[in-house]
């Protein structure tokens, strides 16, 4: 390790507990969609961008031009909630600095959105999903694993090394973004509004438990409907009920994850589903049923070859009852991601091996904005703190010591690339 890259690591080690309240103040403003937290949160991002020397501009969505792109999430379409999307102003932060003509150039790219906490008096850690509290050992809160603690390690690593700055080469953008958590129209207006330079590389500080990701599972969203006969109780056969026939389907669902995850080699779930509703008062058979299927694919997976799977397990159970079961998009539609830069995840990789971190080579299961970089042909990087088996459950965190390595690791990384030697 060179002494350029000690120094470092010991600057962002020297006071943790910084770290630790930055993280809990971000918790804090809990910027769940719609909120004034959003807001806040950019806010405090920019204040200490601002503080490390980096100059800021805020970015507004020009929904025009990202609703061209095929990659552009509709998000009103949702409804609820979210029915106010399109006449809604989405903001995100921008912050540069340019150290020199030759060296690399890299994007760090976070969202500060996280996901609705929907049942808070389920949570037994200190404070709720909002809490933001640093018991000594972990920092809990919606976000902290996801991806709060990757936003909060970039700001406190670039404050931390600020006295380098006029030493470094290249230059360095950070994108904190809105929106990631529901179809990353965020990242995709700042890739469409920016200009970036041909070996531009971007690290996306998602939580992935130790692994240096080269990348990333697609998250492809369709309805099942199923339909039944409408009658009186007394006189309805046993097949009538849709209930039962999408029972038989979901049976044939679970059997189908995991076969697909037998041919993708991997023991991380690849499907699941959630009611969306099913028809009719309680005293008769349900003439309707319906479930949202989400499949997280592999890069190497066709969704063409996952759906026909699908409909030949289908098959059999339309066959017994006569009647069509419908597979229809609806949701999302995300690609995998598969362009990544293997000098940024080999530095990675030999930063952490220097420091005596297991950090190793993997896989991101689900989707994020690396497929939005590969659009745009930049290559990209998964690997930020925390676990994403935390993430959008109850009782959310992520631990100090999670934080500490990967500010290092992110430290150490980022002086070997500025460095001249």
């Amino acid at each position: 390790m060179t002494a350029l890259v000690a120094a470092s690591v010991a600057a962002v080690r020297r006071d943790l507990g910084e770290l630790a309240e930055l993280l809990g103040r971000l918790v804090r403003t809990h910027p769940v969609y719609g909120s004034a937290g959003q807001e806040d949160a950019l806010a405090l991002s920019e204040r200490w961008l601002l503080e490390a020397g980096l100059e800021t501009s805020r970015l507004s969505l020009d929904l025009a031009a990202a609703r061209a792109r095929p990659d552009f999430s509709d998000v009103a379409a949702f409804g609820g909630v979210f029915g106010d999307y399109d006449t809604t102003e989405r903001q995100c932060v921008v912050a540069t600095r340019w150290f020199s003509d030759d060296g690399p150039h890299l994007i760090l790219n976070g969202h500060v959105d996280v996901e609705f906490a929907p049942n808070p008096e389920r949570w037994s850690a200190p404070g709720g999903p909002a809490g933001g509290d640093f018991d000594g050992t972990r920092i809990w809160g919606r976000g902290a694993s996801d991806m709060l603690g990757g936003v909060a390690c970039y700001l406190y690593v670039l404050k931390r090394l600020a006295p380098l700055f006029p030493y470094a080469r290249g230059s360095l953008t950070v994108h904190l973004v809105l929106d990631e958590e529901v179809g990353g129209n965020g990242t995709l207006a700042l890739l469409l509004a920016g200009r970036y330079p041909g070996d531009a590389v971007a690290l996306i500080a998602e939580p992935t438990g130790g692994e240096v990701c080269t990348s990333s599972r697609g998250f492809t969203q369709f309805l099942i409907t199923c339909h039944g006969v409408a009658g009186h109780m007394a006189y309805s056969r046993r097949g009538d009920n849709a209930l039962l026939r999408m029972a038989e389907v979901i049976m044939e669902l679970e059997d189908l994850d995991a076969e697909l995850r037998g041919l993708a080699g991997d023991r991380r779930r690849l499907l699941t589903y959630g009611v969306d509703g099913c028809g009719g008062d309680p005293a008769t058979p349900a003439d309707r049923a319906a479930l949202v299927v989400t499949v997280a694919r592999p890069p190497a997976m066709p969704l063409p070859d996952i759906l026909r799977r699908l409909q030949a397990r289908l098959d059999p159970v339309r066959a017994r009852y006569g009647d069509p079961i419908t597979v229809e998009p609806c949701g999302l539609d995300l690609a995998p991601g598969g362009l990544s830069s293997r000098e940024l995840a080999s530095a990675l990789l030999a930063t952490s091996a220097g420091l005596g971190l297991p950090t190793r080579p993997g896989h991101f299961p689900s989707a994020c904005d690396a497929r939005l970089f590969e659009s745009f042909g930049i290559p990209a990087v998964v690997f930020g703190p925390g676990h994403l088996s935390r993430a959008h459950g109850v009782d959310e965190y992520v631990t100090i010591d999670e934080l500490a390595g990967y500010s290092s690791v992110l430290a150490g990384t980022l002086a070997r690339r500025w460095s001249a030697c």
